[in-house]
């Protein structure tokens, strides 16, 4: 479905932009139609749409010129309708900041086919945007962010639910936030190089991806470091079973033809809501847990409320 997707057009031809409009809603599109370009502007300034199709014959500003006004503030694509089609009209756009150009007259569906190419671009560049460049993990700033919405959502149910049934015994929906380190990773660095050091981030990362669920959501924080936040489970005791695989799993050692270095994972555990209501105070209750782990002789795991 295309319904979160925003199409602006801007055409004087009423009947001709009406008629692409109805094409592409009926494919599920979100569409607003102008009748001159500095309407669209203005509503493009306002809220930026994934896709910007403009006429160049338009009164007051030409395509071109809405172009080039978007361009200072956007990198969306903007398909360029005209019934010119000479060279300099290629160029010109292509100047102005044009992504593609498509000559009067035209299919719908052609039209269509285009958008659909550029929403898929769309899509993979945000996805490669969110993605940590080693590991094909979530990064540090957007794992952060879908950590805080489920909490956001999860704070909401248990609020609602709570309300709906006047309960103080209701349980509550409950997540755990699991931060992990590899022991001796700095060893490996030092004794056996960077490139074995990589490969060490890569193997653990393939590993926890292998251990947490689809539902669960798994990013690099940073370094030798990665944080899990688990959610939709029966009870404390799956909790530490994934622990001790996590443990497990990580247990690993690596060698050249002249050292081995063993590395093992230390992993602090905090629990929503019980030890914090929000991202921030349950990442320094996880961490407060792993520092105890580490105190404990490494290659284990601590719960907060065991402190």
């Amino acid at each position: 479905m295309n319904s979160n997707r925003k199409i602006y057009i801007a055409d004087d031809e009423l009947n001709l932009r009406r008629g692409i409009r109805q094409f592409l809603e009926a494919d599920g599109y979100f569409v607003r139609d102008f009748e001159d370009g500095e309407s669209l502007l203005a509503a493009f300034r306002e809220e930026e749409a994934d896709i910007v199709i403009l006429d160049i014959m338009m009164p007051g500003m030409d395509g071109f010129t809405i172009c080039q006004e978007i361009r200072k503030i956007s990198t969306v694509p903007v398909i360029i309708t005209t019934a010119k089609d000479t060279e300099a009209d290629y160029s010109q756009g292509l100047a102005a900041g044009t992504d593609d150009y498509i000559t009067k007259p035209f299919s719908p569906k052609m039209l269509a086919m285009k958008i659909e190419m550029f929403i898929r671009r769309l899509d993979y560049e945000r996805e490669y945007a969110e993605r940590d460049l080693m590991t094909g993990l979530y990064n540090k700033v957007n794992g952060i962010k879908h950590v805080e919405n489920k909490i956001r959502v999860m704070h909401d149910m248990n609020k609602s639910e709570k309300a709906d049934r006047s309960s103080d015994t209701l349980e509550p929906v409950r997540g755990a936030l699991f931060v992990m380190d590899i022991d001796n990773f700095k060893n490996v660095n030092d004794t056996l190089g960077h490139p074995v050091g990589d490969q060490v981030i890569i193997d653990v990362s393939q590993a926890l991806l292998r251990l947490f669920r689809s539902t669960d959501i798994l990013f690099r924080y940073g370094g030798d470091e990665f944080v899990a936040f688990a959610v939709d489970f029966v009870d404390n005791n799956f909790v530490s079973h994934k622990a001790e695989e996590i443990c497990k799993a990580i247990r690993q050692s690596y060698s050249n033809s002249q050292h081995t270095c063993k590395i093992s994972a230390s992993i602090g555990i905090a629990y929503f809501p019980e030890h914090a209501h929000n991202y921030t105070q349950l990442l320094e209750a996880a961490d407060k847990a792993l520092y105890k782990a580490k105190e404990n002789g490494k290659d284990g795991y601590f719960i907060y409320e065991n402190i």
